[in-house]
């Protein structure tokens, strides 16, 4: 089936924090490596690595995510697809943006109204009457913009007008995100379709790429060549991504 389908083709784009980013993320990395090393080994450890790893992981798309009137473009990541809308908006038949927080895709929704642009939106409150509703307008020929949580919307839509996907922030497992971008990559699909994985640089997010990569390697010499799964994070894991 997958020979039937166009070219997919995935491109890894490392995005500079703006100084003030880059800032509050460094402050926000130094004190949980001071934190941590005070914590003995076990389940509260793990917890707490977790949490320090979500939050960064959060000021890697932007700084301010707590506050509603946020300047979108204090991020790195939305300046990066500030510039690319008009291009977009021309050239593009449709396009996916995905991220895990919808706090980011709300600040994404701002974004795009300031330029004129009303997308669709699905989260993980979306009825399933609304899920349907929006793809059925979408795959018509409406809005060409369409945001999307990854956790609610990474299976069981079929989006084949776009021919664009955007990944906001990666996680560890590459299969959630393929399983994304395969809302746009499956049949029905008559256009070459471009993925494009947003990476904060000099950030958490640049060493989840290099541990997807081992996991994907790991996983796949334990289980032959299936991809569609990946082990488990470990605490090891972890503190190698939250090292300097």
């Amino acid at each position: 089936v997958l020979t039937e389908l166009p070219e997919k083709t995935e491109t890894v784009v490392r995005v500079p924090m703006p100084v003030e980013q880059a800032k509050v993320y460094e402050a926000a990395r130094i004190l949980a490596v001071r934190q941590l090393a005070q914590l003995s080994k076990g389940d509260s450890a793990l917890f707490e690595m977790l949490r320090h790893l979500m939050n960064l992981r959060r000021i890697a798309c932007h700084p301010y995510l707590e506050d509603a009137a946020a300047d979108p473009l204090a991020s790195g990541k939305l300046q990066y697809l500030d510039e690319k809308l008009t291009d977009l908006a021309e050239t593009a038949s449709g396009v996916l943006i995905f991220s895990q927080f919808t706090s980011v895709l709300k600040l994404v929704v701002a974004l795009l109204n300031k330029r004129g642009i009303n997308p669709l939106y699905l989260d993980g409150q979306t009825t399933e009457k609304k899920r349907r509703d929006l793809t059925q307008k979408f795959q018509a020929g409406g809005e060409k913009f369409f945001l999307i949580s990854l956790k609610a919307g990474g299976v069981a839509l079929t989006l084949t007008r776009a021919d664009t996907v955007i990944h906001l922030d990666p996680w560890w497992n590459p299969a959630v995100e393929n399983q994304a971008s395969d809302r746009a990559h499956r049949i029905g699909q008559k256009r070459s379709v471009f993925v494009y994985k947003l990476v904060s640089e000099k950030s958490v997010e640049e060493k989840v790429l290099l541990l997807q990569e081992k996991k994907r390697e790991l996983f796949n010499a334990l289980m032959g060549e299936t991809t569609t799964g990946a082990p488990p994070i470990t605490e090891k894991d972890i503190e190698y991504i939250l090292g300097d």
